[in-house]
């Protein structure tokens, strides 16, 4: 019932707002929405050091923007936004003879795999708490764009690999590797109806300094 009442609501007292429409709950000489969003897409290091093969069809950039809170000035186009939610990015390598590892001095490099093994995957796993700042520009009621920065916060990072030995299959979980806990997406997404797409770059290096290959990346996909 509060989901139908919420439902109604935003349809009956929000008919002049644009595709990126969330809940009213302020209506007089301003406008504040609070909406709710998802990003899935490939994430494509770029400027990696040699021997370094990513596979970015297999490293996916998700974000779950939980709670976002849109302030509209009345009978304005334009759009300020900030939000709160949860980010899982991976990077995989391709399927080649190296994985990740991490030495002694927590250092993350590549290694060869043995000859007995045939490797399943390699991937390096973050999550993150984000905070996108976002304005959005309205063109048509169909159609928008919004540029700003995705500030990550980031908890967890881990490094994973498979691989085959025999007819066994095995699974390995480093943690303990040093990830930058602060870094930042440059944003900017299209929203065309209730859906859209977006495009981020990310200027920082997910390693600590010496700690790990030195690389950006670039991430696009769905946003709805």
């Amino acid at each position: 019932m509060l989901a139908c009442g919420l439902t109604a609501f935003a349809h009956t007292s929000n008919e002049d707002r644009d595709s990126n429409d969330g809940v009213k709950i302020v209506k007089g000489d301003e406008d504040l929405d609070v909406s709710t969003h998802i990003a899935v897409g490939v994430n494509v290091p770029t400027g990696a050091p040699d021997g370094y093969k990513f596979a970015p069809f297999r490293s996916w950039n998700i974000d779950w923007t939980v709670v976002q809170l849109d302030y509209q000035p009345k009978r304005r186009k334009q759009t300020y936004s900030i939000g709160v939610g949860l980010g899982w990015h991976n990077y995989s390598l391709k399927k080649n003879d190296t994985y990740f590892v991490k030495d002694e001095h927590n250092v993350v490099g590549l290694a060869t795999v043995p000859s007995n093994m045939k490797k399943d995957y390699s991937r390096l796993h973050e999550m993150a708490i984000i905070v996108p700042v976002l304005f959005n520009q309205s063109f048509s009621k169909k159609f928008s764009v919004s540029l700003g920065a995705q500030v990550n916060f980031n908890i967890k990072g881990r490094l994973k690999w498979g691989y085959t030995s025999g007819d066994d299959s095995y699974d390995i979980t480093t943690k303990g590797i040093e990830y930058k806990v602060v870094t930042l997406d440059l944003m900017a997404v299209f929203h065309v109806n209730d859906g859209g797409f977006y495009v981020k770059y990310n200027p920082i290096s997910p390693f600590k300094k010496d700690k790990g290959p030195d690389f950006k990346y670039l991430a696009f996909g769905i946003y709805f």
